[in-house]
């Protein structure tokens, strides 16, 4: 499949997604205009092989959270997302809603395996700062889903990135993940830690 030019300024009440990825191989979604959405900019679940390059993303999460691009594997049933590539895209959030819902520029979770992380552009600021009651603004996220799950993320490279902002987070590597190579990447504007390694196997920081 392929995906581009698409321009969507869908606002709060618009809906969750700009674009969603769902149960897909071999996809290319390239050059879309992302801005205002509910939740998540680009979603891929439960798809691999999935290209998502050269986007511009403006200002997702007008609900309260949510991520610039989110890849996960799916849970329901349970299906692995492999090989995907997030590369060249530019995330911006500049948002003044008080929200308690975390708001992440890139996210990998629950069995994303072999996925790619890429010279990509994060700015996120907020006006109410880094963290609001519980909500934090963090570039990355990298992660088993939930504990309960049993479902590792495994394998990925972060590379080559350039974050910053009013973030809490630079790059957070949490909840069992393992084998993850993060290599130079630029983070800068981060109030807590540039890049946190938690409960994570394998991981090199280069």
């Amino acid at each position: 499949c392929e995906i581009t030019n698409v321009v969507g300024q869908l606002g709060a009440s618009g809906g969750g997604f700009g674009i969603e990825i769902i149960g897909a191989f071999d996809c290319l979604c390239l050059g879309n205009d992302i801005e205002g959405v509910g939740a998540h900019g680009i979603r891929v679940s439960g798809s691999s092989r999935c290209m998502i390059a050269n986007n511009q993303i403006d200002n997702w999460a007008e609900l309260g959270g949510g991520e610039g691009v989110h890849v996960s594997g799916g849970l329901s049933p349970l299906i692995s997302s492999f090989q995907n590539v997030v590369t060249g895209n530019i995330l911006t959030l500049a948002s003044n809603i008080v929200s308690t819902s975390d708001r992440i520029g890139v996210y990998l979770a629950d069995d994303a395996i072999d996925c790619v992380v890429s010279s990509n552009i994060i700015t996120m600021s907020d006006a109410n700062g880094y963290s609001q009651a519980g909500g934090n603004i963090n570039g990355m996220w990298i992660r088993q889903g939930s504990l309960s799950s049993g479902v590792s993320t495994s394998r990925a490279v972060i590379s080559n990135n350039v974050i910053k902002g009013s973030l809490y987070l630079g790059i957070n590597a949490s909840n069992y993940i393992s084998q993850t190579l993060i290599t130079d990447n630029i983070i800068r504007d981060f109030y807590a830690v540039g890049i946190q390694l938690g409960n994570a196997t394998g991981e090199t920081v280069d």
